[in-house]
């Protein structure tokens, strides 16, 4: 079992163990899906944009993506509230509505992150 240089554990999948890095990038994503399946990385990463295109479009229009057995995504619109101003601790400000990105774990994602250490 070989661990990634940045990694602390590895997770063990039920076909084989994988390297728990940190943080995984684009480039490494292509990679290893270009490794498996023993095609071009050129047609796997326009296959991977324009996915990645289709999800940041779908949440930009207020919409959710759902992927199976890893999660949920879903726009939350923040109200206006007010807030203090840290540099000027006496006055108030008022902080504007605001959408952000909620993510909701599937059944499977959270069943194999009960083997990470605590």
């Amino acid at each position: 079992m070989t661990i990634h240089p940045k990694s602390t554990h590895t997770v063990r999948d039920r076909r084989r163990s994988i390297p728990a890095p940190s943080s995984l990038s684009r480039q490494e994503i292509i990679r290893e899906i270009q490794g498996r399946l023993a095609v071009p990385q050129k047609q796997i990463r326009a296959i991977f944009e324009l996915m990645l295109d289709d999800i940041i479009a779908r949440l930009a229009s207020g919409g959710s993506v759902e992927l199976r057995n890893i999660g949920v995504f879903r726009i939350k619109k923040r109200r206006a509230r007010l807030g203090r101003n840290p540099k000027l601790p006496g006055s108030e400000v008022v902080i504007p509505p605001q959408a952000t990105i909620r993510f909701r774990a599937g059944k499977e994602l959270l069943e194999r992150l009960k083997v990470l250490p605590g």
